[in-house]
């Protein structure tokens, strides 16, 4: 028994809480991340959305058509790193389900946006 609260506390220092596994993340809609901003901020959140990544626009539709029409009332904007940005093309233009972190401050590009997913640490094509 001693060994292994020897083993989690060294873990624990070593690694921090990521030792253990990520946060789960809290499954949401961007309609109710845009209704309740404030109930949502701070938060580790997974979402299902249509993905724009382009120069100044990149973000997460409700729908392919809101993007069409540059309806940015209807998403969010993404902070997005270097890494996905290498795969542009990879989630340009398609349904994604994402995890990161919600910030209702946030408001992107020229303040267009209800809010933001940043530290996004999950891009999976939604089929």
């Amino acid at each position: 028994m001693r060994f292994y609260l020897l083993l989690s506390t060294l873990l624990l220092l070593c690694f921090g809480p990521k030792a253990f596994g990520s946060p789960q993340a809290e499954n949401v809609s961007i309609i109710q991340l845009i209704a309740n901003p404030k109930e949502y901020d701070g938060k580790f959140v997974r979402l299902i959305g249509y993905v724009n990544l382009q120069f100044e626009g990149d973000a997460i539709f409700l729908h392919k058509e809101d993007c069409k029409r540059g309806i940015t009332a209807n998403g969010l904007w993404l902070n997005v790193d270097e890494e996905v940005l290498k795969h542009r093309k990879r989630y340009h233009h398609k349904y994604m389900l994402i995890e990161g972190t919600f910030d209702a401050k946030d408001r992107g590009h020229m303040g267009m946006w209800p809010g933001a997913v940043g530290k996004i640490t999950r891009w999976y094509i939604w089929q």
